[in-house]
């Protein structure tokens, strides 16, 4: 009986190899045909972005409504958020803080530190527009907005 088994197998092993090859291509094909993995995730996580995003401009609205002297009250605000609010170019609060060395928003400087000239004595904050965008603050990368009313006050 062990000889007949061993016999049919090998004479017919040609058939499974190209059954079994079949099988595995047709498999690879009907994946294929599935959602695309990458733009899933990319939906999710701007979802996941717009919701956050929605949520900081409410605290930053908060900020701002606030008196120009007054620190405002921000109840709820995530630790991986930040807001410094800035009356005519002075910071007057902050909730939470970047690793910054600088955050003074005065006009950029004309002469460049010399003994070190790695070292930008220019804050980053500057950069900040009204339209989001990433901005290295430090060790790390940060999606960045801000806010400006009719008093001089900005958010960011």
């Amino acid at each position: 009986m062990g000889k007949f088994i061993k016999g049919s197998i090998g004479r017919n092993l040609w058939l499974v190899l190209v059954t079994l090859s079949l099988v595995i291509l047709t498999m690879s094909f009907l994946t294929r045909l599935g959602p695309d993995v990458t733009s899933l995730t990319a939906r999710r996580l701007e979802r996941k972005l717009d919701k956050r995003m929605t949520f900081l401009d409410g605290k930053m609205e908060e900020a701002l409504e606030a008196g120009t002297g007054a620190w405002p009250s921000i109840d709820g605000l995530p630790e991986d958020m930040v807001i410094y609010r800035y009356v005519n170019d002075t910071l007057k609060s902050w909730h939470h803080q970047f690793s910054l060395d600088n955050d003074d928003l005065n006009t950029r400087i004309l002469v460049p530190q010399v003994s070190n000239l790695r070292y930008n004595r220019q804050s980053p904050l500057i950069d900040a527009d009204t339209v989001v965008s990433f901005m290295n603050i430090g060790p790390r990368w940060y999606l960045v907005k801000m806010m400006q009313d009719v008093r001089g006050c900005k958010v960011i």
